[in-house]
């Protein structure tokens, strides 16, 4: 019944190719790759408030374009939020808590850990909607 959803992503970008004025620069390939999924126990109809929040995790691994001392940056980052629904409304207050890390020790380099807190509006609203007809 639409309660659930999982989804994948890769990406590729080829910068180890990128030239300008004729001289290439020390960047490699970068790719990312993220996996997510959300779990709602009711997607519509009227029930019990915690039954129509949406609950998110996510994972995701990227590596970068740049590389320091023969040593290219990785970040990767888990994922946990929620969809808190607004009563007698379909706009969405959206709470997400993410921890991950960035870089390496090798050579020298500096490897940080991080947390972030993210807060955002989906706003559904009929006051979005154009009219056809006047």
């Amino acid at each position: 019944g639409n309660t659930w959803l999982v989804s994948a992503e890769y990406s590729q970008q080829n910068w180890n190719e990128y030239e300008s004025f004729g001289l290439s620069d020390s960047l490699s390939k970068a790719m990312n790759i993220s996996v997510g999924g959300y779990y709602q126990p009711q997607k519509e109809g009227i029930m019990k408030y915690w039954e129509r929040i949406q609950y998110r995790i996510g994972f995701r691994y990227s590596q970068s374009y740049l590389e320091l001392r023969n040593n290219q940056i990785s970040e990767f980052g888990l994922t946990f939020g929620v969809g808190l629904p607004v009563r007698g409304s379909f706009s969405t207050f959206n709470l997400a808590l993410e921890v991950g890390q960035r870089g390496t020790l090798n050579d020298g380099l500096i490897k940080e850990n991080f947390v972030r807190f993210t807060l955002g509006v989906a706003m559904f609203e009929r006051w979005f909607i154009k009219r056809k007809f006047k």
